[in-house]
């Protein structure tokens, strides 16, 4: 807050009155239930699909997505489902989750931000400003995300879905973005064998409203495209995802080698040679080992923080280098504008 002058008024920062507003959003009324998620989890990772379009309407080696039209938006939800053989589903999931680790990959994100959680069911109310070609405005999205974990069942759901009074939560800026109003996606992972094995099958279905005059079936030729590529970017995401947390094992087993003490057996002099077992030392490693941790302090590796620091996503792991967009190789090809 800053003051005016002294004239008792006060001016309210973005940033704050944002953190004001999300404060009051309750989960429990505006979350993503209980049912919901259920009845996702029931979802087949076949190709059976009966409420869908028969047709295929986008078929790549990974990735096979139908369709099905809105009657009332005349917008069609897409449905993009395959399999993954060289990846993990805990590194699948893993690259969607961390929003930083996204906004490193994910070259479509202008703004990617967490606005509150809800530890108990694993849900986020989240802000996402996403890249449109140009001549079209970014869409900005404040929606719920939440994740679920069967272990049992080796099944993983992420869904989303926008919030219907997000103006409450974060104001409109009608002059730099388009809010999207209706939102949804869902993510169904079944893995193989188990999460942190390679191979598991998925299911991505998704649909918005663009909310402007953006021609339908431009919409939903840019939507169409969007799925695969979007699961391209995961992909890759997961794959340097496990390539650094390998680097990082090899690295913390060199540290630890170089720094295990090294045991030194005094000199003994020709008068010494007759009372061997009596003139030499007994060197007492345990101790040694001990005090010498005891000195250098957080020098010494410790075996279970390598570990969590393999398994944790921590955004220091994370490469700098970003993936291309070929939403910019879109632009001669798109003439409407919002």
């Amino acid at each position: 807050m800053k003051g005016d002058g002294g004239n008792g008024r006060f001016h309210w920062r973005p940033q704050f009155l944002m953190a004001v507003t999300a404060a009051g959003f309750s989960f429990h009324q505006n979350g993503i239930s209980d049912e919901m998620i259920l009845a996702e989890v029931k979802t087949s990772t076949d190709d059976d699909c009966e409420d869908w379009e028969s047709q295929v309407v986008r078929n790549e080696e990974n990735s096979k997505v139908l369709r099905r039209l809105h009657t009332d938006t005349g917008l069609y939800e897409f449905r993009c489902s395959g399999s993954y053989n060289d990846i993990t589903a805990s590194d699948f999931v893993d690259a969607q989750m961390d929003l930083v680790f996204r906004k490193k990959w994910d070259t479509n994100v202008e703004k990617l931000e967490l606005l509150r959680k809800d530890d108990d069911t694993d849900s986020e109310l989240i802000h996402w400003i996403a890249k449109f070609p140009y001549p079209m405005y970014p869409r900005e999205y404040v929606f719920v995300r939440r994740r679920y974990i069967n272990k049992k069942d080796r099944c993983i759901v992420i869904a989303n879905y926008a919030v219907t009074d997000s103006a409450n939560i974060i104001p409109r800026c009608e002059k730099k973005y388009v809010r999207v109003k209706s939102y949804r996606s869902i993510m169904v992972v079944r893995a193989h064998k188990a999460f942190d094995c390679k191979g598991f099958d998925y299911v991505l279905s998704y649909y918005d409203n663009p909310e402007s005059n953006i021609p339908k079936y431009a919409y939903n030729w840019l939507i169409n495209y969007g799925g695969p590529y979007y699961l391209n970017q995961v992909h890759d995401a997961a794959k340097k995802l496990e390539q650094q947390r390998m680097e990082l094992a090899t690295n913390s087993v060199k540290r630890t080698k170089t720094k295990e003490p090294a045991v030194e057996v005094p000199n003994m002099t020709s008068s010494d040679e007759g009372n061997e077992e009596e003139k030499v030392d007994s060197v007492d490693l345990s101790k040694t080992t001990e005090k010498e941790s005891m000195e250098k302090g957080s020098g010494t590796v410790n075996s279970v923080e390598v570990e969590l620091k393999i398994l944790s996503p921590d955004v220091q792991l994370y490469d700098e280098k970003p993936i291309s967009s070929p939403l910019e190789d879109m632009k001669e090809n798109l003439i409407f504008v919002d």
